[in-house]
């Protein structure tokens, strides 16, 4: 038993064989804590004259071509309006 702030017991309910069983339940539980899957998408830092930032995520095919073809995505979603207007100077990867 857990020992309560009175320096008493607190009920039969804290016993660690029942927290134990309950822990047991709950991960063998087919819809408990599902992982969520990694992120596979590349994220860029997209910098404008101005000096306000903005984030892209690409695929990492093209990530692998280098910032030239980034930067042409980023004007492409900039055309789009998922970016801010203004005169992009460059586009960084961030992680």
């Amino acid at each position: 038993m857990i020992a309560g702030c009175d320096g008493g017991t607190t009920g039969a309910w804290l016993r660690p064989s029942r927290v134990r069983r309950t822990i047991v339940c709950m991960a063998r539980s087919p819809d408990s804590f599902q992982r969520r899957r990694p992120d596979t998408q590349v994220m860029f830092a997209v910098r404008y004259e101005d000096g306000r930032t903005a984030y892209i995520r690409v695929d990492p095919e093209t990530a692998r071509h280098g910032n030239l073809v980034v930067m042409d995505v980023a004007r492409e979603r900039q055309e789009a309006g998922e970016l801010p207007e203004g005169t992009i100077t460059s586009v960084k990867q961030v992680r």
